[in-house]
C-alpha cells in the first residue's frame, strides 16, 4: 500500500471539498510540498465562515387573491431551500388586477417559514382606494431585526391573501408576468465525512510547522 503525503493546504482543502472531488485527489500521483508560511487559524476561520448568496423566483401569474389570512382557500406556494437559510431581502414585479369593487390596496403576501416567523407585505398599499389594474415593482433588503432563518425542514412558503374580504370568492388576480424574487444566505458547511480529514490537515500543518522551526534552529 503506497502512503500519500498531503500539504496541510491540500489536506484541509480535501476536508471541505465534495465526496467525489475529494476521492479524486486521493488518486492523483503525489508531489512534494512546497512549504507556504499561512496560519492554521486564518486558513479554518475563512472556510468555516464562508457564505453563498441566492435567489429563487416565485411565480404568481394567473393566481388568485382570495380572503383574509386564515381562509383555507388561499392559494400557497413553497420551496425547498435547506435547513437554516437565511432569508435576506425581496424584489419584485407584479400585475395587480382587482375585481368588482375591491381595491387594490387590500392585496397581501405572507413570507414565512415552518415555524411562522416572516413577514407580511402589501404590494398595492401605495394604491389607495383604486380598483382596475396597475403594474407595481420594487425591491427591500432586511436589516437585521427583519431576517429570519429557515426551520430543519428548509421550507419558505408564500401565502397569498387579502385584508379585506369583499366577496365570498377570489378579490383580485395577478396578472402574467408577476414574480416575486426572494434573497437569501448558505452558510457553507462540511460533509460530515469532511471533519476527519479537516483534522489530519491541522495535524499534518502543525507537524510541518514543528518541523520547519527545528529547521530554522
Amino acid at each position: 500500500m503506497k502512503l500519500i503525503l498531503l500539504s496541510p493546504l491540500a489536506a484541509l482543502a480535501l476536508a471541505l471539498s465534495p465526496s467525489s472531488a475529494a476521492q479524486a485527489l486521493l488518486q492523483t500521483t503525489p508531489t512534494t510540498p512546497t512549504p507556504q508560511a499561512l496560519p492554521s487559524s486564518q486558513l479554518v476561520a475563512s472556510t468555516l465562515t464562508a457564505t453563498a448568496a441566492g435567489s429563487t423566483v416565485f411565480d404568481l401569474s394567473g393566481l388568485a387573491s382570495m380572503g383574509l389570512l386564515d381562509d383555507p382557500e388561499n392559494v400557497q406556494l413553497s420551496q425547498l431551500l435547506g435547513a437554516g437559510t437565511l432569508i435576506t431581502g425581496y424584489s419584485y414585479t407584479l400585475v395587480l388586477s382587482s375585481i368588482g369593487e375591491s381595491e387594490l390596496q387590500d392585496m397581501r403576501l405572507r413570507l414565512f417559514n415552518s415555524d411562522s416567523a416572516g413577514l407580511d407585505f402589501a404590494p398595492g398599499l401605495a394604491l389607495d382606494g383604486l380598483t382596475g389594474t396597475e403594474i407595481v415593482s420594487g425591491s427591500r433588503s432586511f436589516d437585521s431585526s427583519e431576517t429570519f432563518s429557515l426551520g430543519s425542514d428548509g421550507r419558505l412558503t408564500l401565502t397569498l391573501y387579502e385584508d379585506v374580504d369583499d366577496f365570498g370568492g377570489a378579490d383580485a388576480n395577478y396578472g402574467a408576468g408577476s414574480t416575486f424574487t426572494v434573497f437569501y444566505s448558505v452558510t457553507a458547511v462540511p460533509e460530515p465525512a469532511g471533519y476527519a480529514l479537516m483534522g489530519v490537515g491541522l495535524l499534518a500543518l502543525g507537524f510541518w510547522t514543528r518541523r520547519r522551526a527545528h529547521n530554522l534552529g
